[in-house]
């Protein structure tokens, strides 16, 4: 199908069996489909279609699955332009919070972290979001665990670990 409306009402059917690699999976599909329609969408039309799929639908499933599929649209290989990435990836998880969609912010950090775990300002980034948030003591521990491990030499994330 060539119509956003219809992958995303789909999105939201399939997500009733709550499997992120499926949705993600779906979302690639879309995207695909879409372009071959001519109706592809940007980076920030897909993540603000991610806004709206959690804060009306209340589906976070699907919300970060479109987040998380969306993420590396429009950007240059990570590989060759880390720090464009990683701003602008800081940016779309910090106008995403801005929105009231802490899913899709979530979503978006974990997706940078993974793809550049070893970069600082980022990890700083999502634990100040969390901290901010204070409604996941453990999705705290979890950041602050996985910050000393990929920043070992950041006395910073320690301090805030022990």
């Amino acid at each position: 199908p060539g119509s956003v409306d219809i992958w995303i009402a789909a999105l939201l059917q399939v997500s009733e069996d709550d499997d992120p690699v499926k949705l993600v999976t779906m979302m690639e599909k879309a995207m695909q489909s879409l372009e071959r329609h001519g109706a592809a969408l940007s980076r920030d039309a897909w993540q603000k279609r991610a806004c709206e799929v959690e804060k009306k639908n209340g589906n976070l499933s699907a919300a970060r699955a479109i987040a998380t599929a969306t993420l590396a649209l429009g950007l240059p290989p990570v590989a060759k332009k880390k720090k464009e990435c990683r701003k602008a990836w800081t940016l779309d998880a910090e106008r995403a919070a801005a929105e009231g969609c802490p899913t899709v912010a979530r979503a978006i950090f974990d997706g940078a972290l993974e793809r550049l775990p070893a970069r600082k300002t980022l990890w700083l980034a999502a634990i100040q979001f969390e901290r901010q948030r204070l409604d996941s003591p453990e999705r705290m521990g979890a950041l602050l665990d996985g910050a000393v491990k990929h920043c070992p030499r950041v006395t910073v994330f320690w301090l805030m670990f022990a």
